[in-house]
């Protein structure tokens, strides 16, 4: 009995040993094999490139407002009405600056004086502060040619001047006031002086018209043989100068008067 449990006991062990060596012999053969990959097919590779990767998606944030705060109404007030202040009257000086375009009181009265405008000519010179004798000059023409002898005078009895315009001027100042003979006096020596204000010819035209009139109203108011020659010869004086202009209304006058009187 006792050998037959030893026997047992062997026989068990042996085939214990002889499994072990079975399995360890499989396994080193499974290790030795080559491995062998699983390959996809090409199309399975091109398809999985194709496809683009996932972006993360972002998170979205979410801003809040900020809380609406309510203002209270504002009071009514009613709109006030602008004052409208009038426009600034403009001063007579002003106007003329306006409209000669200048702004030189003396230079507007000079402009005015040549263009035959003496009302504005008055009021510019006078307005001026400054004296000179072209002022003076300029303010005795536009006095004669408004008729305000008496300012007129009062610069001719201290304007001293060798120009044959200055002396028709004082030639009409006296005649104005009834001293006809100092009045021929200065219009003779306009027709001999020079002027460097006026043409000469329009100088002497002139004083032949006024030398006229005056000769004519001396007839009239005292008729004499003498006075008579001296009114027919200034009319005939000046019906020559305008002869080459017969519709000119000095030579009509002068016709009319020698055909009248004469």
């Amino acid at each position: 009995l006792i050998l037959f449990l030893v026997f047992l006991f062997t026989g068990k062990k042996n085939q214990k040993v002889a499994t072990t060596k079975t399995r360890t012999q499989k396994a080193t053969s499974m290790s030795q094999k080559p491995s062998v990959q699983k390959t996809r097919p090409d199309s399975e590779s091109k398809t999985a490139q194709t496809i683009p990767e996932k972006k993360p998606e972002r998170k979205k944030t979410i801003v809040k407002k900020p809380p609406v705060v309510k203002t209270p109404p504002k009071e009514y007030t009613p709109p006030v009405t602008p004052v409208r202040t009038p426009p600034k009257k403009l001063s007579p000086l002003d106007k003329l600056k306006r409209k000669y375009n200048i702004q030189d009181p003396l230079e507007i009265g000079v402009t005015a004086c040549t263009k035959g405008r003496y009302s504005d000519a008055v009021t510019a010179l006078e307005a001026t502060s400054q004296n000179s004798p072209k002022k003076s000059l300029y303010l005795l023409w536009a006095y004669v040619e408004t008729n305000k002898i008496a300012k007129a005078r009062s610069i001719s009895t201290s304007f001293q001047s060798s120009d044959a315009f200055v002396e028709l001027l004082k030639g009409r100042i006296e005649a104005a006031t009834g001293n006809g003979r100092k009045a021929l006096n200065h219009y003779e020596a306009a027709l001999t002086k020079p002027s460097a204000i006026k043409n000469r010819t329009v100088i002497r035209n002139d004083a032949l018209y006024y030398t006229a009139l005056v000769h004519d109203n001396h007839y009239r108011t005292s008729p004499s043989a003498e006075t008579r020659l001296h009114a027919m010869t200034a009319w005939n004086n000046l019906k020559k100068v305008y002869s080459a202009n017969p519709n000119h209304p000095r030579f009509k006058l002068a016709n009319k008067k020698l055909a009248e009187s004469f």
